[in-house]
């Protein structure tokens, strides 16, 4: 995990200093931070497939409990997200 937080805050330095502060530099940083948003969604869904692949042969029927007890995120958009990356990881969708 230590290293998914180095790089998304690599990503954010990276994008913030190499834009100009004029409209062009404004409207690629808006750009750059919707890019980030998305890769910060598939780190969450990733860290909840990983979970949820080490819980695999949970009974269906806990997956629900099993996956609010654990999910690290209280945001309800990255908690959506981390729970999705769950139960796929359970049922080893994809």
């Amino acid at each position: 995990m230590l290293a998914i937080e180095r790089n998304r805050e690599s990503l954010q330095l990276h994008y913030h200093n190499n834009y100009e502060n004029d409209a062009s530099g404004l409207a690629q940083c808006a750009q750059a931070d919707r890019e980030l948003h998305r890769y910060n969604m598939s780190l969450i869904y990733m860290e909840g497939c990983l979970a949820g692949c080490e819980r695999s042969g949970l009974v269906i029927d806990t997956v629900e409990t099993t996956m609010d007890m654990l999910n690290p995120y209280r945001a309800p958009e990255e908690r959506k997200r981390w729970g999705l990356g769950f139960k796929d990881g359970v049922l080893q969708v994809g």
